[in-house]
C-alpha cells in the first residue's frame, strides 16, 4: 500500500501535466522538489487569521490551450497553479485510501481510480483492447444493448457534487464547513474551485486529480440508479464516461437510460436522448 507521501509524489510527477503534452513538459523536479516549499506555505498561512486560513490557498486560474483531436473536434486541457494543486493533491491522498475503497464498490466500471507506484501516470487507464475485448464478449451472447455517454463530463461537473457524492447530497447541503472533517469532501469542492478561480461548472481536463474526482462522481450515479436496475441486466460495464448496458428481455432498452438521465443531471452533466 502507498503512503500518503507517495501518494502525492505520485500525482504531482506523473499525474498534474496532461498525458498530451509532449515528453519534454514534465513536472517530475516539482514532485521531487515540493517539500522544500511546504514548510514556507505552511508558515506563511499560520500567519492568517482563522477567516484567511479557510481561503488559503488564494484562488488561481488554470493555463488553457486548445489541443486538435481526431477529425475536426478540438479538447480543451488545462494546468492548475502548482500551490493550488499541490494542496489539491494533498487533500486527495489524506483519503485516497476510501475514494478506492468507493470505485471499487462499482458492479461495472473498467475505470479504476487507483494511484499506482510506477507507469506513465499516477491514475492508468486500461487498454483500449480490454474495452475490445469486452465489447465482442457482449456483442456476442446479446440481444440487445445499450450505449450511451455523459456528454462533456469533465466540463459540465458540478462541483458541489463532490461532496455529494462522498456524504450524501442531504448531508453535504446541511453542513458547508470546509475545516468539519466529517464533511471533507467540502475542502475538496473548496481547493478545487480554488484552481479554476472559484468557478463551479466544470473540472481541469489533463490532471489525474481530475481522473479521480470523475470516477467518485460517476460511481456515485451508478449508485443512484441502483441494485434494482442492474439486477435487470445480464452484463455491462462502464469505461469512463461511456455506458454499455445488456438488459433482459423483459427490460425495455430505453428504460435503464430513462433512469439514469436525472441521475446524470444531478451533477448537472447530460446523456443523449436516446440509446445508441
Amino acid at each position: 500500500m502507498m503512503t500518503r507521501d507517495e501518494r502525492i509524489e505520485a500525482l504531482l510527477a506523473r499525474g498534474y501535466l496532461p498525458k498530451e503534452l509532449p515528453p519534454p513538459f514534465t513536472s517530475a523536479a516539482f514532485a521531487r522538489n515540493v517539500a522544500n516549499f511546504i514548510p514556507h506555505w505552511a508558515s506563511y498561512e499560520a500567519g492568517l487569521t482563522a477567516q484567511q486560513r479557510r481561503l488559503y490557498p488564494p484562488i488561481s486560474r488554470y493555463a488553457r490551450f486548445d489541443m486538435a483531436r481526431k477529425g475536426h473536434s478540438r479538447r480543451m486541457l488545462g494546468v492548475p497553479n502548482p500551490v493550488n494543486q499541490y494542496y489539491l493533491t494533498s487533500a486527495i491522498a489524506d483519503h485516497q485510501d476510501e475514494f478506492e475503497a468507493i470505485c471499487a464498490r462499482s458492479p461495472i466500471s473498467l475505470t479504476s481510480a487507483q494511484v499506482s507506484l510506477t507507469g506513465n501516470r499516477a491514475v492508468t487507464l486500461p487498454k483500449l483492447s480490454l474495452l475490445s475485448e469486452k465489447r465482442i464478449q457482449s456483442y456476442a451472447t446479446a440481444r440487445a444493448i445499450l450505449q450511451t455517454d455523459v456528454l462533456s463530463f469533465y466540463h459540465a461537473i458540478y462541483t458541489h457534487s463532490i461532496p455529494w457524492a462522498l456524504h450524501g447530497k442531504r448531508i453535504a447541503k446541511r453542513n458547508r464547513s470546509t475545516t468539519d472533517p466529517a464533511v471533507y469532501g467540502n475542502r475538496i469542492d473548496a481547493l478545487l474551485r480554488g484552481c479554476q478561480d472559484g468557478q463551479t461548472i466544470g473540472i481541469p481536463v489533463g490532471p489525474d486529480s481530475s481522473r479521480i474526482i470523475s470516477e467518485l462522481i460517476l460511481c456515485a450515479i451508478e449508485q443512484q440508479i441502483g441494485a434494482d436496475h442492474f439486477a435487470r441486466l445480464t452484463a455491462g460495464y462502464r469505461y469512463m464516461t461511456s455506458f454499455s448496458a445488456l438488459p433482459l428481455m423483459s427490460m425495455q432498452k430505453p428504460s435503464l437510460l430513462h433512469f439514469a438521465r436525472p441521475c446524470s443531471a444531478s451533477i448537472s452533466s447530460s446523456m443523449p436522448r436516446r440509446p445508441i
